[in-house]
């Protein structure tokens, strides 16, 4: 059970994205560094790749673009 309704959460290997809706902030935890998730990445330069693509994959989710995101996934 989410607070937000609008809660979106990706998980690629050790980094984990979570936005929260449009009125609020996204982040981005490295499990690696810090497992307690206390310490948000989004902000930090060495993650703007990563950062932009959960902000594409979180897009066309929200677009239900769900033969693209299939797409995605079966490349991993």
């Amino acid at each position: 059970y989410s607070q937000f309704v609008d809660n979106i959460m990706v998980k690629e290997g050790h980094l984990k994205y979570q936005w929260y809706g449009e009125d609020r902030t996204e982040v981005l935890f490295d499990l690696k560094k810090n497992p307690e998730e206390t310490k948000n990445w989004a902000e930090e330069g060495d993650y703007q790749t990563a950062m932009e693509r959960f902000r594409y994959l979180r897009d066309i989710y929200l677009e239900k673009k769900w033969d693209e995101i299939g797409s995605i996934f079966r490349t991993f």
